[in-house]
């Protein structure tokens, strides 16, 4: 498929942010023998920041994360497909808090662009024509992280809960036997206080939330796991999640529009703060070979 992102990214960087991570920053739990309420048989780490309860695996040796310019004005943007016809954004989610169809571009709307040994890419073929947002990563060896994602923080709370839904296909899984990688990310808080919502996938395609709680007066973190079912390769597939906040948090899930968990409560109360969604491979399990994720049609709503 066509890389389409020089030709509409070019331009909309403010910054770009170099960091060496000093502590590993990613994991993904293993997903053979593990069921709802267990925690897995080794300690996964986050996708989305520098784990501090874990730092027995090295990092890559630089992340990348380039900040995007605010959103721009309707008149500073390119034409929307042919003739200038409504986004799927447009006719389907016009009242959502976010819609990303990557119709336009592949940043729009958007916080950051994230990476290491891989890239976030525009390319054609998505779920609503013409674009799709490609999460692709190259093989790395055993230790080394790889990730290629979209961060979008939200400047408001929700007053009771979030809704996320986005469509996903699976090109290629570069993930070894009992191995996996991370999908999308919902993270409220900040390290080491910080809760989230992992959705990861494993190397036969079997499909989880994995719930990791914050760390409590220094202790552990807790892991959760909770089955989807599995994913078909190189097959549309809507992921929807509502999470509620407040003293009595809990979350349900579907997949293409068929609940799998319902009112499931979480491992601690969600203070009513804003969130940050990632989507794309935040993470996946050294070593590993080529890794290749088309995502379309993300919608967040914010109650």
């Amino acid at each position: 498929m066509e890389d389409l992102t020089s030709a509409h990214v070019r331009g909309r960087r403010r910054k770009r942010r170099i960091f060496s991570v000093l502590a590993a920053l990613a994991g993904v739990a293993l997903f053979a023998g593990c069921t709802a309420n267990e925690a897995p048989s080794r300690k996964p780490r986050s996708p989305v920041a520098r784990d501090q309860d874990d730092d027995t695996s090295r990092a890559p040796p630089e992340d990348v994360e380039v900040e995007l310019e605010p959103e721009p004005s309707s008149e500073e943007l390119p034409p929307a497909g042919t003739d200038d016809e409504p986004t799927w954004c447009q006719e389907s989610a016009a009242d959502a808090t976010f819609c990303a169809d990557f119709d336009r571009t592949l940043e729009l709307g958007w916080t950051a662009r994230g990476g290491a040994h891989g890239e976030a890419r525009l390319v054609q073929g998505g779920l609503s024509a013409p674009n799709a947002f490609a999460a692709q990563t190259e093989p790395v060896g055993d230790g080394i992280v790889a990730r290629a994602y979209l961060r979008k923080d939200f400047a408001q709370a929700p007053q009771d809960e979030i809704d996320y839904t986005f469509a996903v296909r699976l090109e290629q899984v570069g993930a070894l036997p009992n191995k996996g990688g991370t999908l999308a990310v919902l993270q409220v808080g900040k390290a080491p206080d910080d809760y989230e919502l992992q959705l990861n996938v494993a190397s036969t395609g079997a499909l989880v939330i994995m719930e990791r709680g914050p760390m409590v007066d220094g202790g552990p973190r807790r892991y959760v796991q909770h089955k989807l079912g599995s994913l078909a390769m190189r097959t549309w597939t809507r992921i929807s999640i509502r999470v509620k906040f407040g003293e009595n948090s809990a979350f349900k899930a579907s997949v293409d529009a068929l609940e799998v968990l319902n009112d499931v409560r979480t491992v601690v109360p969600l203070p009513r703060i804003a969130p940050s969604l990632y989507v794309g491979i935040t993470y996946v399990d050294p070593p590993s070979a080529t890794w290749d994720v088309r995502y379309d049609d993300v919608v967040v709503q914010l109650r």
